[in-house]
């Protein structure tokens, strides 16, 4: 095949339906061959095996694509790591040597994959399916041998490059979940705290500043004292989170009516299941309903909290939400002047509030709090501002980076999803490896 040609994939490649061994040859000790049924042991890449047979019926290589067959998980794919038996869920699939390369036949099958589970849901079948003289027929666009291996090695390289920056979100995550407790717990060092030396003779004496995380009780008990939530620094205190408002707590519009093009626009819990309030994707209400509940009108800076639902959940209101209104699942939280805003919002995030909302939300069905149970929710702070805005800024700084490498793994994402087409389609050729690389 000298040029790019399209082929049903079952001459360019070895189909392997599963199929399952008998049951009774079935163990969780490790005896027999790993066993691959489906997407409960599929991985990120790859599987993990949980099961194991002693009578092995269908088989699969190394580096071979495993492809799941059956269920709403259709098309989902993995790359077998090593020899394992394949139950009826999946299908092994390889490039038959010297026609087609495996490791480009997965990004090609990648994007087949949302083709036929839309195919198996389409048959009207409450159980998607699609057999091997599907797969077998499917077309693909096959480039030359040389251009397979290129090719597959872009998309490749950019997938490592996407999974190391998903790792560097999972660990600026959990920086920032250590942060949280040690700054919920201990604080930061403050002036009133060093000019009456409460640092002398601890650990941290030669380097206590301003700004620094306190030394644990363990280190320097004095500088505790108890209270209902636990142990927190002499420099705070515990009150109701209703104390820490201009406003009393409440909820929104009751009934908000039909969408109103142009109108007042109002947040729903469903509009909080992000990382931030994203105005282009709420619904509106007319201006005379939004006016009737003035009460739950936000404002720019203060915080909206879901009480039904995605129970707890709290968010900062934008500047373009500025004037919006609230629906009954999520209530105005306002803090008062000698709250900082960041720093309440981080507070109501922490572990220990979060704690006592899990332990005074009702329902099983329908999980929500009472605004009367909101109001009361200890919150513990620093008694002075200064510490309550240093340590918004740390977790915001945190909060900030994060912020920017999702932007960039997104852009990453943007970027392989239109390589692959653009690469997979043809539509952009690449230089292929010379001979005697093949």
């Amino acid at each position: 095949m000298s040029e790019w040609g399209e082929i049903e994939l079952g001459l360019v490649s070895e189909i392997v339906m599963g199929q399952s061994p008998p049951g009774w040859t079935y163990n969780e000790d490790g005896i027999g061959m790993p066993l691959i049924n489906g997407p409960v042991e599929y991985g990120k890449k790859h599987p993990t095996p949980v099961q194991w047979t002693s009578a092995p019926a269908k088989t699969c290589l190394p580096g071979d694509i495993l492809f799941c067959v059956r269920g709403s998980t259709t098309g989902r794919i993995n790359v077998s790591n090593d020899f394992y038996c394949i139950g009826r869920g999946v299908a092994a699939i390889r490039g038959k040597n010297g026609v087609a390369v495996t490791d480009f036949l997965e990004f090609v099958l990648r994007q087949l994959a949302v083709e036929v589970l839309e195919e198996a849901r389409g048959s009207g079948s409450t159980f998607p399916s699609v057999t091997g003289g599907r797969l077998a027929s499917s077309k693909v666009l096959l480039p030359p041998l040389p251009q397979q291996r290129r090719i597959a090695a872009i998309l490749t390289t950019l997938d490592e490059v996407i999974e190391a920056t998903e790792k560097l979100v999972e660990k600026h995550q959990q920086i920032k979940a250590g942060l949280m407790h040690d700054l919920f717990t201990r604080g930061l060092w403050t002036r009133p705290e060093l000019a009456r030396g409460d640092h002398k003779g601890l650990p941290c004496e030669a380097t206590a500043q301003e700004g620094q995380i306190r030394p644990t009780p363990e280190e320097a008990p004095g500088l505790y004292q108890g209270s209902k939530v636990g142990l927190v620094p002499k420099e705070w205190v515990v009150k109701p989170l209703d104390d820490y408002t201009q406003h009393d707590i409440t909820y929104g519009i009751v009934q908000a009516g039909p969408h109103v093009e142009g109108g007042i626009p109002y947040i729903r819990t469903g509009d909080m299941s992000g990382e931030e309030l994203v105005r282009d994707e709420m619904l509106c209400t007319s201006s005379l309903i939004a006016a009737s509940y003035s009460r739950s009108q936000i404002r720019k800076g203060e915080i909206v909290c879901a009480i039904r639902a995605t129970v707890g959940k709290v968010l900062p209101v934008p500047q373009d939400l500025d004037g919006a209104n609230l629906t009954q699942g999520t209530a105005r939280i306002a803090p008062n002047s000698q709250t900082h805003t960041g720093f309440l919002l981080w507070a109501i995030r922490c572990a220990r509030v979060q704690r006592e909302i899990s332990l005074t939300i009702k329902g099983t069905t329908f999980m929500e709090i009472t605004l009367g149970d909101l109001r009361k929710l200890p919150v513990a702070a620093p008694k002075g501002f200064d510490e309550q805005a240093v340590i918004a800024a740390q977790l915001e700084g945190c909060e900030s980076v994060i912020r920017e490498t999702r932007t960039h793994l997104a852009k990453l994402r943007q970027q392989k999803h239109g390589l692959m087409h653009d690469l997979l389609t043809g539509r952009v050729r690449v230089e292929g490896l010379a001979e005697s690389d093949q």
